[in-house]
């Protein structure tokens, strides 16, 4: 695994880590922080929509990829969130 994907994993970890403790503590400081979270990567998806064809006009997926992340994220955090 490449350092940028080691780095993307540990980040990952650590605001899965974040957020289910946050869940856990305080639920409302949790959907403030989830709401921030979200808008930041609808903008990402956004971004990335517009690299939805290669230089050679074949389809990309990038976009899905932000997705899948974020529906990941409350599963990664546990039954709690």
């Amino acid at each position: 695994m490449s350092e940028t994907q080691n780095r993307r994993v540990r980040r990952k970890r650590s605001r899965v880590n974040y957020l289910a403790n946050l869940a856990k503590r305080d639920s409302g400081a949790f959907s403030h922080e989830w709401r921030r979270i979200l808008e930041g990567w609808s903008c990402e998806a956004r971004r990335r929509a517009l690299s939805l064809v290669d230089d050679h006009g074949a389809p990309t997926a990038m976009a899905f990829g932000v997705i899948e992340e974020v529906d990941a994220v409350p599963r990664d955090c546990g039954t709690d969130v």
